[in-house]
Parts: C-alpha cells; structure tokens; sequence
C-alpha cells in the first residue's frame, strides 16, 4: 500500500468507482497474506487504512482514530446482529466512507447519502 494524495471525489459515481477500487486492493492484500486479519469477514479493518493512504494522511493520530472510528462502528452492528459479519463488502464499504468522516474531511449527512447511493446500485449484502 502506497500513501497518495487523491483528491475526496466529488460524485457518488467516482466515490463508488475509488472504493470498489479499494476492496479490490483490500482483497489482495488479504490473499496475499500480508496481514493479521484471518479472514474476509475482518477487511472492513483495512477501509480505513486504504482511504487515508488514498488521502495522503500520515497524521498517525488521524490514522489511529479513523481505524477506531470504523472498529466501533462495525463492532456495534456484531453486537446487535452476529449474522452481519457475513456482510463484509457491506462493512468494508461503509467503513471506507466513513473513515473520512472520522478524519473530519466529509460530513456524516454526505456520507449517509453516499452511502445511500451505493447501497441502492450495488448488492453489499452476502446473506439473506
């Protein structure tokens, strides 16, 4: 993973685009077994640290808090419905979206409307 300095996208359509392009880096760095993570059901935990590398963030305490920031939420959704963790394309999309609200450089409601717009033109869900 290289840090970068992309510009926030402007669109629902290039915000779908730049994280679907994630998980896919997601997904290979998981295959390739250069992380800690065990499974598919864990790669939400590389959203965070995919955007910031995206955005250009070497603040570790910007970096730490957007991983604790996506961690906490996801841990949330487990505890109130075990079978979420099934949903991990879900999980890894949402946490990629909202690690920049963490780091303060979207607002929550313009993440809530991405994620919005994704959700309705992608299937995230991986169980019924």
């Amino acid at each position: 993973m290289h840090i970068k300095k992309m510009k926030i996208p402007n669109t629902n359509q290039t915000w779908e685009k730049e994280i679907f392009k994630a998980y896919d880096e997601a997904v290979e760095l998981l295959n390739s077994g250069n992380t800690l993570l065990g499974n598919i059901k864990n790669i939400f935990r590389l959203a965070p640290i995919i955007a910031a590398n995206n955005r250009g963030i070497t603040n570790e305490v910007t970096r730490i808090e957007m991983l604790e920031y996506v961690v906490e939420c996801a841990e949330y959704d487990f505890s109130i419905d075990e079978n979420s963790k099934e949903n991990y394309l879900f999980h890894f999309v949402i946490s990629y979206i909202y690690a920049h609200v963490a780091a303060q450089l979207v607002e929550a409601m313009e993440g809530d409307k991405i994620m919005e717009y994704i959700n309705a033109n992608n299937e995230l869900f991986n169980y019924a």
